[in-house]
């Protein structure tokens, strides 16, 4: 009886110190995310073509602009639009 005694103390001993650190961790404080901006002054397009070029290491001839779907193309084919290019522009040139 003396050990199942000793068991329970232990027991309890080993909860009270676990809740202690649980109840004393404090939340971490994390970064509060910048609001995204809208794209709201539009950059060129011969920029565009530059940074777009500078990205993928093709030729700024190679690359085209479709105004009506707002892509800019590359041998014919859809890579990626205009207003995610001008996001990730403002982004990059941010940073620097």
């Amino acid at each position: 009886m003396n050990l199942i005694q000793t068991l329970k103390t232990y027991l309890l001993i080993c909860m009270s110190i676990g809740m202690l650190a649980v109840a004393s961790c404090k939340k971490q404080d994390k970064a509060t995310p910048k609001p995204i901006e809208t794209v709201d002054e539009e950059i060129p397009i011969p920029i565009l073509k530059l940074y777009l070029s500078s990205l993928i290491g093709i030729d700024t001839a190679e690359l085209a602009y479709n105004q009506q779907t707002t892509y800019f193309q590359w041998r014919g084919v859809n890579q990626i639009t205009r207003e995610k290019l001008s996001f990730s522009y403002k982004l990059n040139n941010k940073a620097k």
